[in-house]
């Protein structure tokens, strides 16, 4: 290829890239006022042995990338209806997690009652309320079926897996 169709491509590349990002209008969604220091708080309670619970803390979501980052919280607590309480503890940046072990007073039970409170580092309290583990669906049926899968690669290549399974619970 010559030096000057090189050029005359890159220009033409250039002014494209200019022109489709000058169209384009910039929008503002604006929050509502009082709910920019809005949090997201979404956990998991699940039964077992050992049982786990998991809350991960957010702030509420403003179309920027500053949002997608969790947020540290000054303590959560799991209680059970009997009044029993146990303090989660922090595993990473606004992920909280405790492996129950029996060592805490509280169980973990299907048909018992939860409920989760919050305390931010600025004294603000978030309390839900108490909420049943319900028991997991019995499973009606199981399919277990062999499948074949194409993955297309980055530079174009594709391959065909044999080997993967599919798995269908009703």
């Amino acid at each position: 290829m010559s030096i000057k169709l090189i050029k005359v491509l890159r220009t033409g590349l250039l002014f494209g890239l200019l022109f489709f990002t000058s169209c384009l209008d910039q929008i503002e969604l604006k929050i509502p006022r009082g709910f920019d220091e809005t949090l997201i708080i979404q956990g998991v309670l699940i039964e077992g042995a050992p049982a786990r619970f998991e809350l991960t803390v957010t702030r509420l979501f403003d179309f920027t990338v500053e949002s997608l980052t969790r947020v540290n919280v000054s303590e959560v607590i799991l209680s059970d209806e009997a009044g029993n309480t146990v303090e989660i503890d922090r595993v990473g940046t606004g992920l909280y997690r405790t492996i129950f072990d029996g060592s805490q007073s509280v169980t973990i039970a299907a048909g018992q009652s939860y409920k989760v409170n919050v305390r931010t580092f600025d004294g603000r309290r978030y309390e839900s309320s108490l909420e049943p583990l319900l028991n997991v669906p019995a499973i009606d049926s199981l399919q277990i079926k062999g499948i074949q899968k194409e993955f297309t690669y980055a530079d174009g290549r594709t391959t065909v897996v044999d080997s993967l399974v599919r798995l269908s619970v009703n």
